[in-house]
């Protein structure tokens, strides 16, 4: 089964800044650092508009930005280290929830990242659909999905590795609809697939 490697190598997870900018939306008793909204260089916010991708100014963008979201009363843009690069109030308002923006909310997101190595498991469904699945720099990590309880803590006792097989097979038992199961590199190429049927037959 080919899959696109754009879909193993990119997903969504969290992420921890160090660098870069976050959208603040303003409202009138709370302010919002939306989830994703990021990015490593002020010009980099041209991105988010498909209609024009072209950076005039920070001016431009939080007016973009503000345009977008109807309900926001205003918006700005920080850098992850809490220092306000511009803020654009719409007219005629007169209050607007200016409480501090923690540097918690600015470091830590949920966004896509791509990735240059690892692996990825792939559900694959009778009807021929798959759906990709976690992703691990190594494959041994994949035993974690089998820890008895979560969150996973220091007593939590993690299945040993054994084999790529034996990996196989304990997604296949714990996930009785799929028809398969198989392990990809991020780079595209099949590690291993093993189909349901090859395995009730043992």
């Amino acid at each position: 089964m080919k899959i696109n490697k754009e879909e193993l190598s990119r997903f969504k997870t969290n992420v921890t800044y160090t660098t870069g900018y976050r959208i603040v939306y303003y409202y009138e008793k709370y302010h919002e650092v939306p989830q994703g909204f990021y990015a490593k260089n002020l010009e980099d916010f041209a991105n988010f508009f498909t209609n024009n991708k072209q950076y005039v100014s920070v001016k431009d963008v939080l007016e973009k930005f503000l345009e977008e979201n109807k309900t926001a009363l205003g918006v700005a843009i920080y850098d992850v280290n809490q220092n306000c690069i511009d803020k654009l109030v719409r007219p005629k308002v007169n209050k607007i929830n200016d409480s501090e923006v923690y540097k918690e909310e600015l470091i830590y997101d949920m966004n896509y990242v791509t990735v240059k190595t690892g692996y990825r498991i792939v559900y694959i469904f009778k009807d021929g659909s798959y759906k990709i699945g976690m992703y691990a720099e190594t494959i041994e990590e994949f035993m974690k999905e089998f820890a008895p309880y979560e969150p996973i803590d220091e007593f939590c006792e993690i299945p040993k590795f054994i084999s790529v097989d034996d990996l196989l097979n304990r997604y296949l038992e714990d996930c009785p609809d799929i028809a398969g199961i198989a392990l990809y590199s991020v780079d595209g190429s099949l590690v291993e697939q093993k189909n349901r049927e090859l395995y009730n037959a043992k």
